[in-house]
């Protein structure tokens, strides 16, 4: 009886398209999380290389406070990187409109599920990383 009501809105309304193909759909979204591991893990090394130049140039935020209980440290660093590598580059992809368009293919998503927080595009996997290694090196993240 359903199959019969869905069939008269896709003909009465032939502009909409209610037809969702999950593993479709998914599959696009998991191969956008592919390339971001793939970017992510090329690019890891230079993170590895700011944090440890960090330490070795006692540079950084967290390098510059007095002592403190290493837990406290942990927070600080988190939040700061947080807001640097996740807060701040989400914000000027939304402001700039260079950065805006390849953060557009994570808000276009048509059918949003799970798979929709991890689909980006493998520029702003470049960018996103960028910001998360000047976090590194404005925090002082060893």
């Amino acid at each position: 009886m359903w199959n019969h009501y869905f069939w008269l809105i896709e003909n009465a309304f032939p502009l909409f398209n209610f037809t969702y193909k999950k593993w479709h759909h998914a599959s696009i979204n998991i191969f956008l999380t592919f390339t971001t591991i793939i970017v992510n893990f090329c690019l890891a090394f230079i993170l590895l290389k700011a944090a440890d130049w960090t330490i070795a140039n006692h540079f950084g935020i967290l390098q510059w406070l007095p002592q403190m209980p290493l837990w406290l440290y942990m927070i600080i660093g988190l939040l700061l990187l947080d807001l640097i590598g996740a807060y701040l580059v989400h914000l000027v992809e939304h402001k700039t409109k260079l950065l805006w368009r390849f953060h557009l293919i994570h808000h276009t998503d048509t059918w949003v599920d799970t798979t929709s927080a991890n689909r980006h595009h493998p520029g702003e996997s470049v960018i996103r990383f960028t910001f998360t290694t000047l976090g590194v090196l404005i925090v002082g993240s060893p």
